[in-house]
Order: structure tokens, then C-alpha cells, then sequence
């Protein structure tokens, strides 16, 4: 999802793709060690991805409901990190849901939208 993003600001794109990679790399270190705590920052750093990514897609669309999504994923952290599973379980399947519509909507859509004005990318 991070390395192929549609973002013109080379510095929002940065940080969205450092998140994720980090959050992979963090991934695969928590397999090597058993603390919780490398397990939650890469999940947090995840997460960062795909709030920004759904921002920008709210963006794309013009889902006001999408808008949401990264204070969902926020919501959904703060339950995993202090264990309160009702309120993990809530706003997961909320975000879930929110998500699918929004990739429901991505797949209907013609490429050359998804795209933009390709003049306004920085490299």
C-alpha cells in the first residue's frame, strides 16, 4: 500500500513510506524478541500508514466518512495498547468497514482518476 502512494508532497509521501517500513521492520524484530512493547510500536507505526493512507483516499473520493478512519485507528490503538478489547473489537470492525467501502469505491473507479495531474508530483 505505502510504496505506491498517489501523494504530491514528497514529504507527506516520506513519512507515510518510513512508517510503514518501519513498522515491517519492527514486525520482524517483535518475532525475534518477546516484548510487547517493539509489538506495539510496530503496530502503532502501521497504523500511521493506513490513517494517512485513508486520509488521502477521503481526499480522492470525497468521503467525508472516510475522514474518520484516523481517528478510529487512534481510538483502535489506545484499546490494544491498554487492553480493553470491547473497545479494540468496536473500532476495529467500524475502521473494517470503513475501509472496505473505501476500497468497494477505489475498485469502481477509472485509473486515470486515481492517478491526478501528474505535472504536480515532486520527485
Amino acid at each position: 500500500m505505502a510504496a505506491n502512494l498517489h501523494i504530491y508532497d514528497k514529504n507527506i509521501r516520506y513519512i507515510l513510506v518510513t512508517s510503514a517500513w518501519l513498522g515491517v521492520w519492527l514486525v520482524s524484530l517483535s518475532f525475534i524478541s518477546s516484548g510487547q512493547v517493539i509489538t506495539h510500536l510496530s503496530l502503532g507505526a502501521l497504523l500511521i500508514c493506513c490513517a494517512g493512507v485513508s486520509y488521502k483516499e477521503s481526499f480522492c473520493f470525497s468521503l467525508m466518512i472516510v475522514k474518520i478512519n484516523p481517528l478510529l485507528l487512534c481510538v483502535f490503538y489506545y484499546g490494544v495498547v491498554f487492553s480493553k478489547p470491547i473497545i479494540t473489537a468496536i473500532f476495529a470492525i467500524v475502521s473494517a468497514l470503513i475501509t472496505a467501502y473505501m476500497a468497494y469505491k477505489k475498485l469502481r473507479m477509472p485509473l486515470h482518476y486515481d492517478l491526478g495531474d501528474r505535472s504536480k508530483y515532486q520527485h
